[in-house]
């Protein structure tokens, strides 16, 4: 029998922590006289964001909410129109304003803004950065982190929570939102980086008792007794980071980063914005076309094949010079009348006859 992890660790610690420090937030506005259906409306906000964070294995206490926290509601939850972001935005900031929470500063108001609310231009790694990156990942763990966030598109949820027994021929079965099931395809080089990985893994399990099955685990303590851990999220994000400056990056990297750099590239590898919005399990392919950030240059392709097209058409005008419609309906089939659409109705264009009698109007 399949040996899960527990999808809630501990669910009255998280509710209590949510509603302890969202009840601090609000008291002052309540001392403050506030009406009592807009303290409601700060609640609810409040708690179906801090409770969204929660199911996508983020911090969810104020003063520890991180980047990829922020980004996550950026790019998955605040979808709806400019002004409704606004609102929910600015209530979630002052929250963390109120709680110490320095990030609170680092984002713009989107007010007056008729844009969706979207992710900056500084949060994808461009094609040279993200190869930098790849190659920069050395021990088996670091190979594992890189392939799976950034070319298995996983999200750091998924990564961390993956045991061996989620592995399977040709996918993984990830934890994904809500607690739902999730498979991963394998990519090409995904066999290879996990056997490494095994590999180091039973070495580090070796001699150990009962070891976790958590996929991501390290040894620890003396020669003569030695334990196992499991890689958290602060030390996966810590490691995300110091490869991002082995590999030359100017910018701090972070998994989200990682994994909306795997849907860019992906999408200009031919993937459709449908293919890439499964690859990413996204709900809704408006959600994917805010992780893609599309530029310019993915216009180019586009506009190369609207010019090949037009140079076709020039093509076949040289060679066989201006034909008006009636020449073109002359070389055609005989019109049998049956198939409107095979030329023009008698009553459009220059066909309207013009002996018409002129129109009586009757007092």
């Amino acid at each position: 029998m399949k040996m899960k992890k527990p999808v809630v660790l501990d669910i009255d610690y998280v509710r209590r922590t949510i509603r302890e420090t969202v009840e601090k937030f609000l008291t002052p506005l309540i001392r403050a006289g506030r009406a009592e259906r807009t303290i409601e409306g700060y609640r609810d906000s409040l708690y179906r964001d801090l409770w969204f964070l929660y199911e996508n294995g983020e911090d969810i206490h104020p003063s520890k909410i991180s980047v990829d926290g922020i980004e996550l509601l950026i790019s998955d939850q605040w979808k709806g129109a400019p002004k409704y972001n606004h609102n929910r935005r600015s209530i979630f900031f002052r929250y963390l304003d109120y709680h110490d929470n320095a990030l609170s500063k680092e984002y713009p108001s989107p007010r007056n803004s008729t844009q969706r609310v979207t992710i900056g231009p500084d949060k994808w790694l461009d094609n040279h950065e993200a190869v930098a990156f790849y190659l920069a990942c050395e021990t088996p763990v670091e190979k594992w982190l890189g392939h799976g966030l950034m070319k298995l598109m996983m999200r750091g949820h998924d990564l961390r929570n993956v045991t061996v027994d989620d592995i399977y021929m040709g996918y993984i079965e990830v934890l994904g939102k809500g607690g739902r099931r999730e498979p991963v395809s394998f990519m090409g080089d995904t066999a290879a980086v996990l056997t490494e990985l095994f590999e180091y893994r039973n070495e580090v399990i070796s001699g150990i008792a009962n070891p976790p099955r958590d996929l991501l685990v390290y040894r620890a303590g003396p020669k003569f007794r030695p334990r196992v851990g499991v890689y958290q999220k602060t030390a996966i994000d810590d490691m995300v980071r110091e490869l991002g400056e082995r590999a030359g990056i100017d910018r701090k990297v972070t998994k989200h980063m990682l994994r909306r750099t795997g849907a860019r590239m992906c999408l200009r590898s031919g993937a459709s914005e449908e293919e890439v919005s499964r690859a990413l399990r996204h709900a809704s392919v408006e959600t994917t076309r805010i992780y893609l950030g599309l530029t310019v240059d993915d216009l180019k392709p586009v506009a190369m094949r609207f010019d090949d097209y037009f140079n076709q058409r020039k093509e076949e005008f040289q060679k066989g010079g201006f034909r008006t419609q009636t020449e073109t309906i002359a070389r055609s089939e005989k019109w049998t009348g049956r198939d409107l659409n095979s030329r023009p109705l008698p009553c459009q264009g220059s066909d309207l006859p013009t002996d018409l009698p002129a129109r009586v109007c009757c007092e």
